[in-house]
């Protein structure tokens, strides 16, 4: 009999531990703080083989605060020097078992080679995308109210916002070059509203364990980014970069004597004299590593000397380096050489697309695109004025 009771009070115990395990599967982060945990004990015995009122008890402890937060990475976002409103979107989530309010903090990476400028913190509306109009531009003052806490198991994107350099100010960085930005998102009381160390919530990790008190313990583990960032310090923090993906256009020009027209057939040694016609070459690339994306909208300006040389006409040549010099391109000059237009008329398929070129004294080229690792050379003659 002693054996059928002790059977009974297992059931029972396990019945009650199998309650309390299943009511900590409710939420993806626990149970929630402050909860209510009651567990009752009953052990039922006999005396004299008469059965005996059970002998009871419980007893209730309250969940703790669970303070969890965690910061994905902004991952990296290409810039183009002089861009504005460059965006790094991290993710806020609470992963802790009570709403929390929080504050935030960015900061520019120590070891960073150059900086953004006006460096701003937006909390998104609700459609994960970057807009200034509708999403909260933080401060320390308002943003909280105007953002609300975050529950439990919920996530808000926070967007890193900033202009590169020149604009702004500074120098622009050069190709390939990054800058790392860390955000940090800190514990703050549920209706809090400000941005401060002073105001977070307090850790009682220390102190006696009250069963009656949800009190706030750090979870959220090891030091993220942020240089204020600590293990299990109610904060979390993670890093975006900026990286410059950009065009270093360069350009060489060149000359040589073509014809000093000095009898016969031009040679060797042709002299610059009145009346001698020569070559100029201008040769534009877009070099790697210095250029890592294709240059757009390229327009070249030559002017040329009027009062010392003269444009010859039909004589302005277009190579492009991967095909060649283009047979479609066409030279439309107007009767007398004063004004030659160069037009590309059929072959679409060129790495660098002339739009026109024009000699009227100023050689003007426009609608230039230059792949990276590719050129584009243009020659022209004049005539010394004799």
């Amino acid at each position: 009999m002693f054996t059928c009771n002790l059977k009974r009070l297992y059931a029972i115990f396990a019945f009650g531990l199998l309650v309390a395990l299943g009511a900590q599967t409710t939420h993806a982060a626990g149970v929630s703080a402050g909860t209510p945990v009651t567990n009752n004990v009953s052990v039922a015995y006999d005396v004299g083989g008469n059965p005996q009122a059970a002998a009871t008890d419980d007893v209730t402890f309250n969940v703790d605060t669970a303070i969890n937060f965690n910061v994905s990475s902004g991952g990296t976002t290409p810039v183009i020097p002089n861009a504005q409103r460059q965006v790094l979107a991290f993710t806020l989530t609470n992963n802790g078992n009570a709403t929390q309010g929080y504050g935030l903090a960015v900061e520019a990476n120590a070891g960073n080679v150059f900086n953004m400028n006006n460096v701003d913190i937006y909390i998104d509306d609700g459609d994960a995308t970057f807009n200034a109009g509708t999403d909260t531009l933080y401060d320390d003052t308002n943003s909280l109210n105007n953002s609300g806490d975050l529950a439990e198991d919920a996530s808000v994107i926070i967007f890193v916002v900033a202009d590169v350099p020149p604009f702004g100010g500074g120098t622009a960085p050069t190709n390939g070059q990054t800058s790392q930005y860390n955000l940090l998102a800190i514990s703050l009381d549920s209706g809090t509203a400000v941005n401060a160390l002073g105001s977070q919530t307090v850790n009682q990790a220390g102190d006696a364990w009250i069963a009656t008190t949800s009190q706030n313990i750090y979870r959220e583990g090891t030091a993220g980014a942020h240089s204020l960032d600590a293990n299990d310090d109610g904060q979390d923090s993670n890093s975006g970069t900026y990286s410059v993906v950009t065009s270093a256009v360069s350009v060489t020009k060149s000359v040589a004597v073509t014809d000093d027209q000095i009898g016969g057939a031009p040679g060797a040694n042709e002299k610059a004299i009145p009346g001698a016609i020569l070559t100029y070459t201008i040769v534009i690339t877009n070099p790697s590593p210095a250029s890592s994306a294709t240059a757009t909208d390229i327009v070249i300006t030559d002017t040329l000397p009027e009062n010392e040389v003269a444009y010859v006409a039909n004589s302005v040549d277009v190579t492009v380096s991967t095909l060649g010099t283009d047979p479609n391109l066409t030279d439309n000059g107007a009767a007398g050489g004063t004004t030659n237009v160069r037009v590309v008329t059929a072959d679409n398929n060129l790495p660098a697309g002339i739009d026109t070129i024009t000699v009227e004294n100023i050689i003007d080229a426009n609608g230039i695109e230059i792949p990276v690792d590719e050129s584009v050379t243009i020659t022209f003659d004049v005539q010394i004025i004799p």
